[in-house]
């Protein structure tokens, strides 16, 4: 795990407390347009034929990133989303 995730990780603490059901339904709903995951996709081939330009890594390097917080964001509002509904 990179230090960037690490402290995402650290800071949303996805299995400690709780967002509001509005909040977690939010979250849940937030997508990657298909013109973002397009784009994604040709700069991960890039890299992976050794290809990118220093733009081109640091564009990735920040898709990468925010993709990791996304999926931490819902990975807690999952969890939220199925603990309320075993409380009730």
């Amino acid at each position: 795990m990179n230090d960037s995730l690490e402290i995402l990780t650290r800071m949303i603490s996805p299995n400690a407390g709780l967002f509001s059901q509005e909040l977690a339904k939010h979250f849940l709903a937030i997508e990657f347009t298909e013109k973002e995951k397009r784009r994604y996709l040709r700069l991960a081939a890039k890299c992976d034929d050794g290809k990118l330009t220093a733009s081109e890594r640091i564009e990735l390097e920040h898709l990468v990133v925010l993709n990791n917080l996304l999926s931490l964001l819902k990975l807690k509002a999952k969890k939220t989303l199925h603990d309320q509904s075993h409380a009730a």
